[in-house]
């Protein structure tokens, strides 16, 4: 009960204090709140980026973290894009008028991975600014800590989401259960990779919860739990991030519903101006159905994992 107060309670009140924000806000200064949580996402990411580096110095420990999140990050993707793929196998359909050619330019592809470079830089500043504070002997007291940080995002969250659910639009009935699938997908994966990983199940499950969602479960489980599994969170969701745009460039013509179920969180923002350019607008409604109800579920599941490791 006391780990429920402590570390879970809050975040549902930040998060129910942005939502009830967001509902009565008005639309510019919604707009104003969604630019102050891209900032405070790049600032969060450096202070746990510093964190991390503080509590373990030895670099070697990082980069193995680093490349558990990389390694994870595949492997759930996966996951998800197959289990949707079996799953809709039957009903799988090539779009009639995406892009004229299956595989884009070079330059197309970097473009839209380019944005992915940001959030790893900021959190190599971070690393970086805690090694020389370090070796130059400075006090590191006045670095902001990624938990208080963590409770403002959290309520821009919150209202971000209240904004997002006046785009929900629901997709034929076949197709509702996409979202859990993709969930159940990057579950079943992360579960099998546990087991030659030093990841508990439990721990491999919250790892996947974030479902493409780097700024909430990084910072979340670094706060939370853990600095190193929040680094492998962070790094298990950047790596879907940019699988994901890959996929949805190479195969996102023939295997729309699977690349939707790889996108995850992402499928409403980040990914969702690719799909437009690859798949038909029926298969847009459906990106932008998944990635509202999965980013309305990854609080619930983080929390709720989070509560059976506390």
């Amino acid at each position: 009960m006391n780990v429920f107060v402590h570390a879970i309670l809050p975040i549902f009140i930040a998060l129910a204090l942005g939502f009830v924000a967001g509902r009565i806000l008005s639309h510019r200064s919604q707009q104003f709140l969604s630019k102050a949580q891209t900032l405070l996402i790049y600032i969060l990411l450096l202070c746990i980026g510093f964190e991390l580096s503080h509590n373990f110095p030895h670099f070697s420990a990082i980069s193995t973290y680093i490349g558990w999140g990389v390694l994870y990050g595949i492997v759930t993707s996966l996951g998800s894009f197959f289990v949707v793929y079996l799953i809709y196998r039957t009903r799988a359909k090539k779009t009639t008028h995406a892009t004229e050619t299956t595989t884009p330019p070079t330059a197309t592809l970097l473009d839209a991975c380019l944005p992915c470079a940001i959030p790893i830089l900021f959190f190599l500043v971070g690393v970086a600014c805690a090694k020389s504070m370090q070796v130059l002997d400075l006090n590191t007291d006045l670095i902001p800590s990624s938990e208080h940080i963590l409770w403002y995002l959290l309520f821009l969250i919150g209202s971000d989401l209240s904004r997002q659910l006046n785009l929900l639009k629901f997709p034929s009935k076949p197709f509702l259960w996409v979202p859990l699938f993709s969930i159940l997908g990057a579950y079943l994966a992360a579960i099998l990779l546990s087991f030659i990983s030093d990841l508990t199940v439990l721990q491999a499950v919250l790892v996947s919860s974030g479902m493409g969602w780097y700024s909430l479960s990084g910072s979340l489980i670094s706060s939370q739990y853990q600095a190193s599994l929040g680094t492998i969170a962070l790094c298990s969701d950047l790596t879907r991030e940019i699988l994901s745009i890959i996929l949805i460039y190479v195969w996102g013509q023939k295997q729309t519903l699977s690349c939707i179920a790889c996108a995850g969180a992402t499928a409403m923002d980040v990914t969702l101006p690719i799909i437009k350019k690859n798949t038909d607008h029926s298969s847009l409604v459906l990106a932008l159905y998944s990635g509202i109800v999965i980013s309305f579920v990854v609080p619930l599941l983080l929390m709720a994992t989070l509560s059976l490791l506390l």
